[in-house]
Order: structure tokens, then sequence, then C-alpha cells
């Protein structure tokens, strides 16, 4: 998936709004269009995309390990990074709760690392013309995701039976060989920071696998691709996480984000709301 846009054509709104924008001197801002932003030059700007590449280069210092201790095969680095950045019930149960963070920031595969970041740096990248979206919204917006892509994995994924919080969730999810089961990647944080892009500005052109299309019909597309394969045994993706990652997303919009303009803006003016 990839930006299709670099003039910043995708902000003006299909409805020909020109939305009043937080922070800053109302008075100016009120005749600005998203297109117009803040320039390049923005302090906004400049800091959500310094708070995008702080959280690419997080996950290369993590995937630079792993790639190292793969190679080495160095079991003492090996054992440290699955303890400490995977998400499982294992580690969950032996206290190592920090994994429901850390494991979003951890990629083993140079294909998915490489997908990850391009995306996220992508999306990232979109978010920061809006103006007075910076490095705080960034920031609270991917790790929100993540966690929230971590915390679907694990409850799909059901904690085993025998402890209070399994008996809590039932048959939900796979529970024979959950405890055993890992996951990492920061798919959920990707998909929540697009999750939030399109809300903001649903009619952005974006291209999947070469194809054009509005990121709005993308980001349904792939929700409705992981709703479908969320318990399949067959997919090595972790589908849930996908889920819990748009859901984070959608909910840092409204309640925080929504000011900002896009589809709330869009239904107001139409008297849906």
């Amino acid at each position: 998936m990839s930006d299709e846009s670099p003039n910043r054509t995708f902000f003006h709104q299909r409805c020909g709004s020109r939305p009043t924008l937080r922070g800053g001197n109302q008075r100016n801002l009120n005749n600005r269009s998203y297109a117009e932003g803040y320039g390049p030059t923005g302090s906004t700007r400049i800091s959500a995309v310094s708070a995008t590449y702080f959280l690419i280069a997080l996950n290369t210092g993590v995937f630079a390990g792993w790639v190292y201790a793969q190679a080495t095969q160095e079991q003492r680095l090996l054992r440290t990074l699955r303890q400490n950045f995977t998400l499982s019930w294992q580690n969950w149960r032996e206290g190592r709760q920090w994994t429901i963070l850390t494991s979003a920031f951890s990629h083993k595969n140079i294909v998915h690392f490489a997908f990850n970041m391009l995306t996220f740096s992508t999306f990232g990248t979109m978010l920061s013309w809006v103006p007075g979206i910076g490095a705080f919204h960034l920031l609270t917006l991917s790790l929100g995701s993540g966690l929230a892509g971590s915390a679907a994995w694990l409850y799909q994924k059901q904690m085993p039976s025998e402890s209070g919080m399994g008996k809590i969730l039932g048959s939900f999810g796979q529970s024979g060989s959950a405890e055993r089961q890992s996951a990492l990647g920061a798919s959920g944080m990707v998909v929540g920071v697009g999750a939030a892009a399109a809300c903001l500005m649903p009619w952005a052109q974006v291209r999947v696998f070469f194809i054009p299309m509005p990121l709005w019909l993308a980001t349904i597309g792939f929700a409705a691709v992981d709703t479908y394969y969320v318990n399949s045994d067959k997919s090595p993706i972790g589908h849930a996480a996908h889920l819990g990652g748009v859901l984070g997303g959608v909910v840092y919009y409204l309640c925080f984000l929504r000011g900002y303009g896009g589809i709330w803006m869009w239904m107001k003016m139409r008297g849906r709301l």
C-alpha cells in the first residue's frame, strides 16, 4: 500500500468544506483547508514525521537484534528476545506483561518488517499533513493501536482453561495450544494508524497491489479479509490483532481526532449527527 498523492491534494474534502482546525490562531485557521495545511515547515508536521521515524527506528533496532541472534545462533539472545519481544500467554503468566507492547516492535522476517515499516511510514506521513496532528497524537495513536491489537490477539487465543481468565472467556478462541503460541509484529499499530487516516481522509488515493483505490475502501477490504480468516487454523497471520488495531484507530479518531475533520465533519454537514 503506497501513498499516491505527494502534492497533498488528497486532503481536499469531497463536500468542499474548509473545516475549523484545533490549536493555533483561530482567526488564521478558519480559512485553511487540509490541502493548504501548515506547509512543509509547520511545527506539528515536523514533530509528527519525527515521531513516525522514531517508532520505525525502534522497530529497526529490535529487528537487527533478531537478525543477529538468528545468524549467529546466539541462544542467550534468542531466549531474551522470545521472552521479552514476543506475545504469548506463557510470557504473560510468567510475569512479562510488558510484551503486550514490546511485541508490537518486533519482527523476525525481512518481508514482514519491510512491509510494516513502509506502510507505517506512508500512514504517518499522511497524518502529518493534517494541521494540529503532531508527535503526541502520532505516538499515542500508534501505541494505543498496538496495545489494542495485542489484547485482541490474546483474547482470541484465550488463556488456558485452567486459569481464572480462561474460565471467564469460556470457549472463545483456540484454547488447546494457546499457551505455546506466540505473536510479534507492528501490524496492529500499522492498521490502527491507517484506520485513523481513513477516518480523516477517506478519499485519499492509495495503491493496493498496484490497484488505485480510496483509503476507506482499502481499509474496509482488509478488515473484511481479517474477519473472514480470524479463526482460521491455516493462516499464519494474526488477523485478530489486525482487527483490534483497526478498532483502536477508529476509537482514537472518534475520541480525539474528529475535531480535525474527516468523516465526522462530513456527516455533520449532511445533518446526520
